[in-house]
């Protein structure tokens, strides 16, 4: 059976995280879904993004597909082996402070060059 990976920041309950849920369901019918959930441990809010991007950047693991289902694990270049999809709900950064989102666009640049490298889009 082929293994998935499907990488997931916990940051808060949204509807795509149900959807999520309901997708990793059914392909467990298919594949061998494994969900790595990234969870920020830091004090100050702003500071969750770097502690998310060092998560990301560690994990080893080989599997036949990824699956990003978040544009901050989008900023971490994908893995070399594997088929590779980005599942994106929406890009909005008008949650975040003003002071911080010239850091989060320049972040969208490198997730829009990573979704390059993606085999699909969803």
């Amino acid at each position: 059976m082929q293994k998935l990976i499907w990488i997931q920041i916990a940051s808060t309950k949204s509807g795509g995280m149900a959807y999520g849920k309901h997708v990793r369901e059914v392909l467990s019918s298919y594949v061998d879904v494994k969900l790595r959930t990234i969870r920020p441990s830091v004090p100050f809010r702003y500071l969750k993004p770097i502690r998310w991007f060092f998560q990301l950047w560690r994990m080893q693991d080989t599997a036949d597909m990824w699956i990003k289902d978040d544009v901050f694990s989008l900023i971490v270049p994908w893995e070399e082996k594997g088929r590779r999809i980005a599942l994106i709900h929406h890009i909005d950064w008008s949650v975040f402070s003003l002071l911080v989102r010239p850091i989060l666009f320049m972040l969208e640049r490198i997730c829009d060059r990573n979704l390059k490298k993606s085999d699909a889009i969803v």
